[in-house]
């Protein structure tokens, strides 16, 4: 940090946590450890690029003598920003989870042929198993309404991955009005005038 100006740190941590919600966004239910796992890896960097530089330029301003205030009140508005996130992620969770299973639910009927051998079937293998015909046929509509449970919560995670990879890359331009960092060898602009304070 003291040879790259944070503000590209920044914007390499946006783009990184971008393109890891792009490939999040493109998993599905038989996604394997190494297709989850890549994706987290590279969110992992991102956030790296982009918190501690953030706290550098977003406090460099600060004079020495308020720069505990001003961390302590950085740090809380980050914690209220970050619940705020996970609460309005977690609702678009939930509420797109049940958009997208209500639409699903209305294309599951018998009078579909493919639903219909997929249910002929689900009730041959329960039956198979030992169950009567009506406890299969239960056990068939059961595995069916999970199937579309599973479906519909996927679909949903696929909707906030792409939002926040929006979010992220729409970010991206508004860090070019962050501050200036200092030239090399230089103090904050902060720091210069609390020393002028003092000397005087």
């Amino acid at each position: 940090m003291n040879r790259i100006d944070p503000r590209w740190m920044i914007v390499a941590g946006c783009a990184l946590n971008a393109y890891a919600m792009h490939l999040m966004a493109t998993l599905s239910l038989e996604a394997s450890c190494w297709h989850i796992m890549l994706p987290r890896f590279i969110q992992g960097l991102g956030i790296g690029f982009t918190f501690v530089p953030l706290s550098t330029v977003a406090l460099s301003a600060v004079p020495m003598r308020e720069l505990g205030h001003a961390s302590g009140l950085f740090n809380f508005l980050r914690t209220i920003g970050g619940s705020i996130g996970i609460a309005a992620v977690a609702t678009f969770l939930q509420r797109g989870t049940q958009t997208h299973q209500a639409r699903l639910a209305s294309h599951v009927s018998l009078y579909d042929p493919a639903v219909w051998d997929r249910y002929q079937t689900l009730v041959a293998t329960f039956t198979a198993r030992g169950a009567d015909l009506a406890t299969a046929e239960q056990q068939a509509w059961a595995h069916l309404y999970q199937m579309v449970q599973r479906q519909a919560l996927l679909l949903s995670f696929i909707d906030n991955f792409w939002w926040l990879a929006w979010i992220f890359a729409a970010v991206i331009p508004f860090v070019l009005f962050l501050g200036h960092r200092p030239r090399l060898g230089e103090p904050p602009a902060g720091v210069e005038r609390h020393a002028a304070i003092v000397e005087s």
